[in-house]
């Protein structure tokens, strides 16, 4: 299937200093940083980036001189020293070096740094190098400038004296090296990010690819294919004008799969207008899945406020609009200006984020706000604006939920599935709540004509500040069960479960990165019963140490089911 585009050029930008006169830079990440960090290490240890310049890269510069080194950093906060070099062998010597600190020129500093070498470098014929920066820290800081998908020889990590590590799949690492005397290669498209939209509509993914011309010649249009595993590749054609160093983002719209997250979506160069791409390493790059960013609001509100039922209206309100409706989930705290029937343990205990005993107020994400507040007492505007400001985040991890309850033994079990894509939590915790809707107060106060119905009440969760995960990968799969209380309506609940950080020396440093939810009673015939059709031998139950217990036990027990066919499920359940 082949279409041509009319002009879809969403962002265009002149690249200054990526094509010099008589010289080039060569790197992967055509002359781009990031303006904040992604990666980070613990310790006071020195840290090193490289990128591999394959042989067929560098082949057309054989025999020229690299005069100098650009590397660029995103931070450099708790940054000392920072050495640019180029090696053979990744583990070899430096072929060349420069060390810049606060008092050289050029000085250590953020964003792009520019060092001569004190002796040239021949590029080699047939011969790959690897260009590297190496920065010693006093403490853990976000200094690589990471950018775009990565693919291979991308990006290379060691910290203290460890071993590399191929991590390409964090990013492209800035870094380029200067070769004098030649000039850029005529015609060389760059293929930088792929980013695929799999919410925003229904029937179609939506690609969204960032191209650049590294050549010296324009190029007047370009096709893309876009395959899906062994599927037929669909072709799009764009018209759209690449001067020497522009870039543009481009557009297409690519047929549904069963698993996105499992059946990579591969975009290839497959040709452009004027001439032949002469550099083939970037013409190809795998679609990164993008998850859709949701906000939690936690709610501090009590019965003996009566300014509670006001922003309580406000968020109601706006969970009436779009995209609010979607993309909000709230879970209310019955704490902060005393406590009353509906208050549990997490209510109080979440307040030290807060730092202060007043309601209403509310957490946006758990993050710390414009004005360093962490919790804020809006108005509708500013309720909306603070939403808006969360929605704009990158969330960084995919939420997926499979709620199941049986009603005969009032066991609700939640599958939980994460999938994390350039998270950049230093400790991710999952936290699973249970809440409930539509509960009459017994004394709301400030309820004066008396409507007010309590929304989003906590009734069970795993723990205060969620559970450590631990990553398979980049997949986490967990099932947990809470029995619900008598009084408790099932069609009423609903589950929502978040990934946060969390930091018990730091309140800003406990932020939200994505959250999801989901109703009991959303599939077609109403609260599905678990059910299996192998039999079930046997169920052990285990407290946290490993130690045998009963079914009855108070607090988180392991259940260990074993089935006739040699399965072996292992759940979490939760005794109240």
């Amino acid at each position: 299937m082949k279409h041509r585009f009319p002009l879809l050029l969403l962002m265009l930008v002149f690249v200054t200093g990526f094509i010099h006169a008589e010289s080039v830079s060569i790197g992967y990440c055509s002359g781009e940083l990031t303006k904040s960090g992604s990666f980070s290490v613990e310790g006071n240890t020195d840290v090193s980036g490289a990128v591999y310049l394959t042989p067929a890269v560098l082949a057309p510069y054989t025999g020229a001189e690299i005069t100098a080194l650009r590397g660029a950093l995103a931070s450099k906060v708790n940054i000392d020293r920072l050495t640019l070099w180029v090696r053979s062998e990744l583990d070899g010597n430096n072929l060349a070096e420069v060390t810049v600190t606060t008092s050289t020129d050029p000085a250590l500093a953020k964003g792009w740094i520019e060092v001569t070498l004190p002796e040239t470098v021949i590029v080699p014929e047939g011969e790959g190098l690897y260009l590297g920066m190496t920065y010693h820290q006093k403490a853990a800081t976000k200094a690589f400038s990471l950018i775009g998908n990565g693919f291979e020889n991308s990006f290379f990590l060691q910290y203290g004296d460890g071993l590399w590590e191929d991590r390409h799949t964090e990013g492209i690492l800035s870094v380029e090296a200067v070769i004098e005397g030649v000039s850029a290669i005529d015609y060389d498209l760059a293929l930088l990010e792929a980013q695929l939209d799999y919410s925003s509509d229904s029937e179609f993914n939506i690609v969204t690819v960032r191209v650049a011309n590294n050549g010296s010649e324009s190029v007047t249009g370009f096709s893309l294919n876009f395959t899906y595993g062994d599927d037929s590749p669909t072709e799009e054609y764009y018209d759209v004008v690449l001067q020497p160093g522009d870039k543009t983002t481009v557009n297409a719209r690519i047929g549904k799969v069963d698993d996105v997250f499992n059946t990579p979506l591969v975009v290839i160069l497959k040709a452009i207008d004027n001439g032949d791409d002469r550099i083939a390493d970037n013409n190809s790059t795998v679609a990164r899945v993008m998850a859709l960013k949701k906000v939690l609001l936690e709610e501090f509100t009590t019965e003996m406020c009566s300014n509670c039922p006001r922003v309580a209206g406000y968020i109601h309100d706006m969970l009436e609009e779009q995209p609010y409706k979607d993309r909000v989930m709230v879970i209310c705290h019955h704490a902060g200006f005393y406590t009353d029937w509906l208050t549990q343990p997490c209510d109080e205990e979440i307040g030290w984020l807060y730092g202060c005993s007043s309601a209403p107020a509310v957490y946006f994400d758990r993050a710390q706000l414009p004005g360093g507040n962490m919790a804020e007492t809006p108005t509708p505007a500013e309720l909306r604006t603070l939403v808006d400001r969360r929605l704009e985040v990158e969330p960084g991890v995919n939420i997926s939920l499979n709620p199941s309850y049986d009603n005969e033994s009032r066991i609700l079990t939640v599958g939980v599935t994460l999938k994390r894509e350039n998270l950049n939590l230093s400790d991710p915790r999952l936290s699973v709540f249970l809440t409930e809707n539509n509960i009459a107060p017994r004394h709301q106060s400030g309820d004066d004509d008396g409507t007010f119905i309590h929304q989003h009440v906590i009734r069970a969760y795993l723990s205060t500040w969620g559970e450590r995960i631990a990553w398979d990968g980049s997949d986490f799969i967990a099932t947990y069960s809470f029995t619900l209380d008598e009084g408790w309506n099932p069609d009423e609940m609903e589950v929502v479960a978040f990934v946060n950080n969390y930091d018990d020396t730091d309140v800003t440093n406990n932020v939200v990165a994505n959250v999801e939810s989901c109703r009991l009673s959303t599939t077609p015939s109403g609260l599905p019963v678990l059910s299996t059709d192998t039999p079930l031998l046997e169920c052990r139950y285990y407290d946290l140490t490993g130690r045998l217990t009963e079914r009855t036990a108070s607090g988180v027990i392991i259940r260990v089911s074993r089935y006739a066919d040699g399965t072996i499920c292992t759940e979490k359940l939760l005794n109240l």
